[in-house]
């Protein structure tokens, strides 16, 4: 519908096909604590609801919407998310996300959802805490809002960080995680060392209890590029 009306193409004209919102959706769970556009940290699917710490403000989006992405200062601000969540029988993990900074150096944790962590050191890196501890890392273009989501399977102990709806690297574990229920979830600080702050801004974090495939990731990323 956006790409009709930038074009002038009348709705009589035209033909709207629209992806299930379960295929994009779907898992053992889906937890989309960022909620975009209304000016709160909530879950917008279950109850692990977010609280506000520090000098955390609302800023805006991809999309240049107003108070619509969370924004952090690199100093004390954070989300805490108070509440663990489970996936029973679940055997991979799926976490996607929007992010921009404008710091090159080191700027720790940007999710931290174990037992999986999400850090910035001058590029993204996905890493499983659990067990053999393994990270994946991309690029991470400065002042650019960028898509990244990592994968894990348990099975295959195999991980994978995508960057707009591309594979960039993989690697295999060595070992299991021996569980993937989420037992700490914050955003914009570091697990350890707790005095490391995240700077710059997040949207439409999800977490999936379930690993998506590479169709499943460009679909997701297609569909969150339009407004």
């Amino acid at each position: 519908e956006a790409i009709a009306r930038n074009h002038g193409i009348p709705e009589s004209q035209a033909v709207f096909l629209q992806q299930s919102p379960a295929a994009i959706d779907g898992g053992v769970f889906h937890n989309d604590v960022i909620s975009v556009g209304n000016g709160n940290v909530n879950d917008s699917v279950g109850s692990a609801h977010g609280t506000e710490v520090g000098g955390f403000t609302y800023s805006a989006d991809r999309f240049n919407d107003a108070a619509s992405a969370c924004g952090f200062d690199g100093v004390d601000s954070k989300v805490a998310v108070g509440s663990a969540i489970s996936a029973p029988g679940s055997t991979g993990l799926s976490v996607s996300f929007w992010a921009r900074t404008g710091t090159s150096g080191f700027n720790g944790s940007v999710i931290y959802a174990n037992p999986a962590d999400f850090a910035f050191q001058g590029s993204m890196g996905f890493t499983m805490i659990s067990g053999a501890t393994a990270t994946v890392t991309s690029p991470f273009p400065l002042d650019t809002w960028t898509h990244f989501v990592g994968t894990y399977d348990d099975t295959t102990q195999l991980m994978t960080i995508y960057r707009d709806g591309a594979p960039v690297s993989t690697t295999t574990k060595g070992s299991a995680a021996g569980g993937l229920s989420i037992s700490g979830l914050e955003f914009g600080q570091a697990a350890w060392p707790a005095s490391t702050f995240w700077e710059g801004s997040l949207d439409d974090i999800r977490i999936y209890g379930q690993v998506l495939s590479a169709g499943e990731v460009q679909q997701l990323n297609t569909y969150q590029r339009i407004k």
